[in-house]
Order: C-alpha cells, then sequence, then structure tokens
C-alpha cells in the first residue's frame, strides 16, 4: 500500500509538464501510462525493501518494536521540521 500511495501521490505532479492542448488523447494516455507505471514501480521497490525486513522482524522481535518506534518519532520529528519550514 505504501507503494501504491507513493505512486499516486507523485504521478499527476511530475507528468503535469506533458499536458498539451492540441492533442487531449494522447496526453490522458500519457498520464495514465506514467501513472499506472509509477504505482507498480513504487510498489515493486517497497515490496522489495519490507521482504528482507519482515523476514528480519520474525527473528529479532523485541529489537523491532523499539526500532518501529524509533523511527516513527523520527519520521514523525520530520515531517515537523518540514511543515514548520514550508509554513
Amino acid at each position: 500500500m505504501i507503494g501504491v500511495v507513493h505512486g499516486l501521490a507523485g504521478s499527476p505532479r511530475l507528468a503535469a509538464g506533458r499536458v498539451d492542448d492540441r492533442s487531449r488523447s494522447g496526453a490522458l494516455l500519457y498520464l495514465g501510462v506514467f501513472g499506472v507505471g509509477t504505482i507498480l514501480g513504487m510498489t515493486l521497490l517497497t515490496v522489495a525493501m519490507a521482504t528482507p525486513l519482515a523476514a528480519a522482524t520474525r527473528s529479532l522481535g523485541g529489537v523491532h518494536r523499539t526500532m518501529a518506534r524509533v523511527t516513527g518519532v523520527i519520521s514523525i520529528c520530520v515531517g515537523l521540521v518540514v511543515a514548520y519550514e514550508s509554513a
């Protein structure tokens, strides 16, 4: 699901420059192919990165919970800094 969300979030913004009023059907086809490709690519990348991590969590148990909490707190802090700097 993370890959799908990333693919959906990035596609329209990256492809916006390709939309041309002279060929709307071509532009829509481009956006569709670009969007599906981005969604699939991000999904496959997420699965490739998550598979070894999932195997590691089965063998490390408690370390996984600690790492999940630490990375969650770091992610929230980074998000707050980015939001503050953007405002």
